[in-house]
């Protein structure tokens, strides 16, 4: 069973990123994050709303595809 709080560290693990990063989004309050402990305590994350939060980050790929380029050198015209 997965834990549902994690540590910064779980938490740079879980998204493939460093601490630093992490430490980033919070400075900038980009990321969904609590502090426990008293005065300066330690971060800790919930993991629902970590995935909400990179789900409502998902790009979707522009439609209509990528147009195809001819490497042949073709002289035909359209």
């Amino acid at each position: 069973m997965e834990r549902e709080i994690l540590t910064l560290r779980e938490t740079a693990e879980y998204l493939c990123c460093s601490r630093m990063t992490i430490y980033r989004l919070l400075r900038q309050g980009d990321i969904p994050a609590f502090r426990i402990g008293i005065a300066r305590g330690a971060w800790r994350f919930m993991r629902e709303p970590l995935d909400n939060w990179m789900e409502s980050r998902t790009v979707s790929p522009p439609s209509g595809g990528r147009k195809r380029v001819s490497t042949h050198g073709s002289s035909e015209r359209p």
